[in-house]
């Protein structure tokens, strides 16, 4: 029943990908369940063994899968379960990127350039493309090529320093961006 969980909770995060694989599991165990059932029509014992083993090695590969992604999964649903309140949705973003960058990067932490990604309302000013950064209060398209040409940065601070930001507008960003660190 591996591919139900999958599809569950594709649909519930909204990740496409974990749909498509729940439906591979799902063909790949009918396929599997039709080579055993060949035995009652004067089948091989090898379909039916192959079957088996088939079906043993996909229960214990795609339970290891599951619980592989269940970390992923919990972070997702856990965002989106808050985007109700953009305040905690912002802040739970950001203690993630500080806590585990690689699992921020992964869910699309600060991305929301990227289809499918749990931005969580904020920007990753050490990923986003110029035109994103753009966007932001306080920055034009030179400022924001000019980001790009030196980042990583580590804190809106430092960013303001090297950007020349006015105090103000380092503010305005303090709430609007993350700075995910790089691996």
């Amino acid at each position: 029943m591996t591919w139900a969980a999958f599809v569950y909770t594709g649909i519930r995060v909204q990740h496409k990908r974990w749909i498509a694989i729940g439906v591979a599991y799902l063909v790949i165990t009918a396929a599997l369940m039709a080579t055993i059932a060949l035995d009652d029509d004067g089948g091989s014992d090898l379909l039916v063994g192959v079957g088996t083993i088939g079906s043993f090695a996909l229960w214990v590969g795609s339970a290891s899968h599951s619980l592989v992604r269940r970390k992923e999964f919990m972070h997702r649903a856990r965002l989106r379960d808050m985007t109700t309140d953009r305040h905690i949705e912002r802040q739970v973003a950001s203690e993630l990127a500080v806590a585990d960058p690689r699992l921020a990067r992964t869910l699309g932490v600060g991305r929301p350039d990227q289809a499918g990604a749990e931005h969580g309302g904020v920007i990753d000013v050490n990923s986003v493309p110029a035109d994103v950064l753009s966007r932001l209060p306080g920055l034009d398209d030179t400022l924001a090529h000019q980001a790009v040409e030196v980042r990583p940065f580590r804190s809106v601070e430092e960013m303001g320093s090297v950007l020349d930001l006015s105090p103000e507008a380092v503010e305005d960003l303090r709430e609007r961006t993350i700075f995910v660190a790089r691996s």
